[in-house]
């Protein structure tokens, strides 16, 4: 079957538009509420974002520190999180075999799970009222329409995991899988920013109902078939 949202709802994009006008910050960061975020994640992400706009010139980088300019950053590699097996695994879309070339860049660039961006930007680019890729939209309005300063941020050598992007049965995603629905990334131990966290995922997955009976294809499925 397809994943339909209920109509009585407002849609993720509708939420993250409110979320965005509520905020009061120069930059706006995402912090989607099945994902664990490590306690670096908010200022790497910052760093590298201020960082990108200063090889331009420092009165781009203290522009950006003010939430003006049109700039954004995400993860260009990440931990994932397999709420059903408490598994992690480590995807990198650039590397990985598994991900289809004509994937690669859509991955990188369209999971909204760790954007950061300034107020600038979402003033001129408002998410999509849409369920679903709502982040994908928005992402590619702001590069190909507005010439965005984009930074694809790697993990550091010294973060075992910045995010777990998570996977489960309720997710809009599908999670990051290839076309026959394996799940993508090699698996990986518990990052040592998340060992803490792993007793209330547990208890949470115990609470949390059987698994829905609808299949929900990956997002980049969802594309061909819409």
């Amino acid at each position: 079957g397809k994943y339909e949202p209920s109509p009585n709802t407002w849609s993720l994009g509708l939420k993250r538009n409110i979320a965005a006008q509520i905020a009061s910050g120069f930059l706006i960061a995402h912090f989607d509420d099945d994902d664990l975020y490590s306690a670096c994640y908010l200022q790497c992400m910052i760093d590298q974002l201020v960082d990108a706009a200063g090889q331009n010139s420092e009165q781009a980088c203290e522009l950006i520190r003010r939430g003006e300019g049109i700039a954004i950053a995400t993860l260009s590699e990440w931990r994932t999180l397999d709420w059903t097996t408490h598994t992690f695994r480590w995807l990198d879309p650039k590397k990985d075999s598994s991900v289809l070339h004509s994937w690669r860049e859509d991955m990188i660039y369209g999971y909204g799970f760790s954007y950061l961006y300034t107020r600038d930007a979402w003033n001129v680019v408002a998410f999509p009222d849409t369920e679903t890729s709502e982040d994908d939209i928005f992402m590619r309005e702001l590069r190909f329409k507005h010439n965005a300063l984009v930074r694809l941020v790697q993990l550091p050598s010294s973060c075992s995991g910045l995010v777990a992007h998570s996977f489960h049965p309720d997710c809009t995603s599908g999670g990051e899988r290839d076309c026959a629905g394996k799940l993508l990334g090699q698996v990986v131990p518990v990052p040592s920013a998340f060992v803490d966290s792993m007793p209330i995922v547990r208890e949470i997955t115990r609470l949390m109902p059987k698994p829905l009976s609808v299949f929900r294809p990956p997002r980049l499925l969802k594309h061909l078939f819409s």
